[in-house]
């Protein structure tokens, strides 16, 4: 950030993109779920170095006229209800960026992405001082699901220099009319698939009780399959979807 701002007046564009995932054969607490200072890896990747960066490019960003700020984020993000990313009373930080395990949650290696995915939406639509908006690229053929998986993803996900980029290029490039509800504090981001809008839960009634019930994992896991198997058959253009009730 620094070296940006000195070698520029503003910035018109910021895209967050860095993001990783953890292996299912990763331990709770190894080396390798933890960063430089000792917390979760995926927590301070995907969400907590996306916020100091903007908070040290805003400067610039609103020097700009059109300053802008795109955040690639999941439809995972229905995963989970938000409450392992709200602070803990004790001081020591929401459940999602603890690295200790006798301090995670039971679950915290399965919902670790999608809680950085809810993180995001929150962050930018908390942003102020230029325009935020929130992609969702759905299931695209990079390699953040490790080499192993990158060949099957290659022949099922979208690529990247095709549908893959798509709601990345729209929200970087599109008027603030034509993202509409996607754009700073609306419900909605960008999207490139419809399938997501036939099997999530449409209903908050139904979405708290299959949180109670301890199924929400399971079914938007299961859901995220039937994501990647049919997204290819319901891809548009541009696609301004609603978001989970708990990122609005």
């Amino acid at each position: 950030a620094d070296e940006i701002t000195i070698q520029f007046d503003q910035v018109d564009l910021l895209v967050n993109n860095a993001g990783l995932t953890y292996r299912d054969d990763c331990e709770p607490g190894c080396a390798n779920m933890k960063s430089k200072h000792g917390k979760d890896l995926a927590f301070t990747v995907n969400f907590l170095s996306h916020v100091l960066l903007v908070e040290k490019l805003m400067p610039s960003l609103q020097a700009s006229e059109s300053g802008r700020i795109v955040h690639l984020t999941s439809s995972y993000h229905w995963k989970v209800d938000g409450s392992e990313i709200i602070p803990c009373s004790d001081g020591s930080g929401p459940l999602a960026y603890q690295s200790d395990p006798n301090k995670m949650s039971d679950r915290h290696l399965g919902r670790s992405y999608a809680n950085t995915k809810l993180a995001q939406l929150w962050h930018s639509r908390s942003i102020q001082g230029c325009t935020s908006v929130c992609a969702c690229p759905t299931w695209a053929s990079t390699g953040i699901a490790g080499d192993e998986n990158r060949a099957f993803l290659e022949r099922f996900a979208f690529p990247v220099s095709g549908p893959g980029i798509t709601s990345a290029l729209n929200a970087m490039l599109r008027t603030d009319d034509e993202l509409g509800d996607a754009l700073s504090n609306g419900r909605s981001f960008v999207a490139n698939s419809r399938i997501i809008e036939s099997i999530v839960p449409k209903d908050g009634v139904t979405l708290d009780l299959i949180t109670q019930l301890g199924w929400r994992d399971s079914i938007v896991d299961l859901q995220g399959l039937i994501l990647l198997l049919g997204q290819r058959f319901t891809h548009e253009e541009i696609i301004i979807q609603e978001t989970s009730p708990e990122s609005q």
